[in-house]
């Protein structure tokens, strides 16, 4: 009976004594878990600012967008200017160069019609003069 009670005893001390270092290894292993659940809190942070950074990023690179289509716009409307300055000026200078053209014209007009006019009255006092002196048309007068 005596070697029962010192089995039983010597049993239940191993028994304590493996439920005691089991409960530390179960320990140890909560405080893993606990530090690697600090590790991904951390991990999750980085991740949500780096997304934070990036919508960031995001917004900057849609202001640029928008501030650079503004300045094309406003480039493309100078270039609309600009040409329609051309383009006017080409009209100006051809308009011009037609009145020019048109007002010589008008001007020639009386000078040609005063060449014209003379011309008729010395055609016809040479007229005149071959009828008063008699001469043929068709005879040449001798000059030199």
């Amino acid at each position: 009976m005596k070697l029962a009670i010192i089995i039983a005893v010597l049993a239940f001390t191993l028994s304590y004594a493996q439920a005691t270092d089991i409960n530390i290894k179960l320990v140890r292993l909560e405080e893993k878990v606990e530090g690697l659940n600090k590790r991904f809190d951390d991990i999750n942070r980085r991740i949500d600012d780096t997304n934070k950074q990036i919508y960031i990023l995001r917004d900057d690179m849609k202001i640029l967008r928008e501030d650079m289509n503004r300045r094309f716009e406003d480039i493309s409307t100078l270039i609309y200017i600009v040409l329609g300055g051309i383009i006017t000026l080409i009209g100006v200078i051809c308009s011009l160069i037609v009145f020019i053209i048109w007002d010589r014209k008008t001007l020639m007009k009386p000078v040609i019609d005063e060449v014209n006019t003379i011309k008729q009255d010395l055609q016809d006092k040479v007229n005149f003069m071959w009828n008063h002196f008699g001469l043929d048309r068709k005879q040449k007068i001798a000059t030199a």
